[in-house]
């Protein structure tokens, strides 16, 4: 019985506490040694981690509403919780409770930035340096199109950015 709990409640909770203490301080050490805006590439042109802040939930939705953010992030929590208790202990689940795991870490590394700061520090990776987005949006503009070519290239950047997300969902 009681290696049971540890498998089932101790073990993801010691994770979940290393996951948040270590958001926390990839956090503080990006405030503390990087400037606003500031991009430090980790693996060159491919994998950059730029410092913002992000008053808002995901991409900046719900500026300013911060008791929103914490009743969104509590259901979330109770949400994520349950679904990990009523898990039925199978092999098959491991994936899932991680993913759960995760959630949760993440949830609660958000919850501890809300609740302590107005002004959001949030992480955001990029997969392509911010410098090259610029210059791509810079020659996009100056592209001679038509409103109708420019509302296809737009359906499809559209498109491409959906399929990305969707693939970073998973």
């Amino acid at each position: 019985m009681k290696d049971t709990k540890l498998k089932r409640y101790i073990i993801p909770l010691l994770n979940i506490l290393i996951l948040v203490g270590f958001d926390q301080f990839t956090k503080l050490l990006i405030k503390n040694n990087m400037e606003l805006y500031e991009s430090k590439p980790l693996i060159n042109g491919v994998f950059s981690i730029t410092y913002i802040q992000n008053k808002g939930m995901a991409w900046g939705m719900f500026q300013g509403k911060r008791g929103m953010f914490i009743v969104v992030t509590i259901i979330l929590l109770c949400g994520c919780l349950y679904v990990y208790k009523n898990i039925i202990d199978k092999e098959k689940y491991i994936a899932m409770k991680i993913v759960l795991v995760l959630l949760i870490s993440g949830a609660i590394g958000n919850f501890i930035d809300r609740s302590r700061d107005p002004l959001i520090l949030q992480d955001e990776i990029y997969l392509k340096d911010s410098k090259d987005l610029d210059e791509l949006e810079e020659r996009y503009s100056n592209l001679n199109l038509t409103k109708e070519q420019r509302i296809i290239v737009n359906d499809y950047i559209a498109c491409g950015e959906s399929v990305r997300a969707r693939i970073n969902d998973l």
